[in-house]
């Protein structure tokens, strides 16, 4: 939460020190919904026929936390607007704000990294900027992205990398727990990484394929989205099944995980089954659902 927080909503938290924080507890809100209340049941499994009562229906928790997480991207953009460009923290946030005046792609090249010092590199786009603002006054450009939509990317952000985050590295400990042998490999292979890396980084760490085999076993057993939605553009026939233009298809990921035809022995913690799929030339690993 601190690290999303930080990235996403430009807000230096510390949740384990000081659980009470207004951006925790309000982010606990958005979290902590009883899916089997039937109005919510409802909206849930019919979204169309409950969107008139909508209106009417009274606010809640997630009302509050939706109002809360917006006042705070207004407070940053206000603040942000105000600081010089070389002033600027090269973020998420910073970069959706950048896109308001700007149509142009986003490039790692944009960003600010930290190197295994921990010392923050300044990305050629944040050097560029302090040259531009000692040398050229500021130039008012017309926007092209909104406050809705930079609130609705950040709220992404947040909801997609939070919870399922969590409830992964939950579901992880719990499998290792409960299957010390695969618990002992793995302990193993971090020892060896450590005996040749003294910190590990985004490169390094593609080393490490049986950390990467109990994580996506555990997505595999534990899936942190249990299904997706995508709307359907044209009329299309899907092994002789036709999907009419409009409709939402809905798509049971935990099916599809603990389906025998893909799967042996499906409800097994089985990491080893997917050491097929580890990519030689890269190290990652895929699954197939």
């Amino acid at each position: 939460m601190d690290v999303i927080a930080s990235v996403a909503f430009g807000t230096q938290i510390d949740s384990q020190r000081n659980p009470d924080d207004p951006f925790v507890k309000h982010a606990k809100m958005v979290f902590n919904v009883n899916f089997f209340k039937p109005l919510i049941f409802l909206n849930i499994i019919f979204p169309f026929i409950m969107m008139p009562f909508r209106l009417v229906m009274p606010h809640t928790s997630m009302t509050k936390a939706n109002a809360f997480f917006i006042k705070v991207i207004k407070d940053i953009i206000a603040q942000r607007d105000r600081q010089p460009t070389d002033q600027k923290r090269r973020d998420f946030l910073q970069l959706m704000l950048d896109a308001r005046i700007s149509t142009d792609y986003t490039t790692m090249e944009k960003f600010d990294v930290t190197n295994s010092s921990g010392e923050i590199e300044e990305s050629p786009e944040t050097q560029n900027a302090k040259d531009m603002a000692k040398s050229s006054p500021a130039r008012i450009q017309k926007k092209v992205l909104s406050l809705n939509k930079i609130f609705g990317q950040a709220f992404i952000f947040f909801a997609a990398g939070y919870e399922t985050t969590s409830s992964t590295l939950s579901f992880v400990s719990y499998l290792l727990a409960t299957h010390p042998e695969s618990q002992e490999l793995l302990l193993k292979e971090v020892d060896e990484f450590y005996e040749s890396h003294i910190i590990p980084d985004y490169n390094n760490v593609q080393n490490l394929t049986y950390l990467d085999m109990v994580i996506s076993e555990s997505l595999r057993m534990y899936p942190p989205g249990v299904r997706f939605s995508r709307v359907c553009e044209k009329d299309c026939l899907v092994n002789g099944q036709f999907i009419p233009a409009g409709i939402t298809v809905e798509v049971p990921v935990g099916v599809l995980h603990y389906d025998p035809k893909y799967w042996s022995e499906p409800e097994k913690f089985k990491p080893e089954r997917l050491k097929h799929s580890v990519s030689k030339s890269s190290g990652t690993l895929t699954t197939f659902c």
